[in-house]
């Protein structure tokens, strides 16, 4: 049986300068198949939306939805890096709901990391959720999330100081 891949070997990865490898799924299937090639980690996006329900935007993922999909790749992939996004309004509502939310990640799903689309605005939500003891990747760059309010995707922190600002 393998070691369970924890958030602790893929930040000693990092201080190895060691890479690792990370898919986006969305499936039994597929993560039962990248588990079996030996990923690290493995991202349940919102994309899913887009990709198995055929919508234009990841703005129709549910936390439902997402709950449901993010515990079938872990139940394939009980030893993989799991990290899970939180949807269109899952986390600006408010913290309690944001927190609530994540919980539910982690708690109903088996996530270790919690994926939230990151702008100054999501500061206070981001500590409360690690202050609640999960971990969070913030995610910079190209927000999907943002086509609601831009119509258009654009990229974000392309650099150090841009991303700092």
């Amino acid at each position: 049986m393998a070691k369970p891949i924890t958030l602790s070997d893929l930040i000693e990865a990092r201080r190895q300068d060691r890479k690792i490898v990370a898919v986006s799924c969305y499936d039994y299937t597929t993560a039962r198949l990248v588990a079996r090639a030996g990923v690290d980690m493995i991202l349940v996006g919102d994309s899913a939306a887009q990709i198995i329900l055929g919508h234009a935007s990841t703005l129709p993922a549910t936390m439902d939805f997402m709950v449901t999909i993010t515990a079938a790749v872990r139940r394939a992939a009980p030893d993989v890096c799991l990290a899970a996004d939180m949807p269109f309004l899952s986390y600006t509502t408010g913290i309690y709901e944001a927190v609530k939310n994540a919980g539910r990640f982690v708690r109903q799903a088996g996530a270790q990391l919690i994926k939230i689309e990151a702008s100054e605005a999501q500061l206070d939500v981001i500590k409360a959720v690690s202050d609640a003891n999960m971990a969070v990747m913030a995610h910079i760059g190209i927000r999907p999330q943002t086509l609601a309010r831009t119509g258009r995707l654009r990229a974000e922190g392309a650099t150090a100081e841009v991303a700092l600002e």
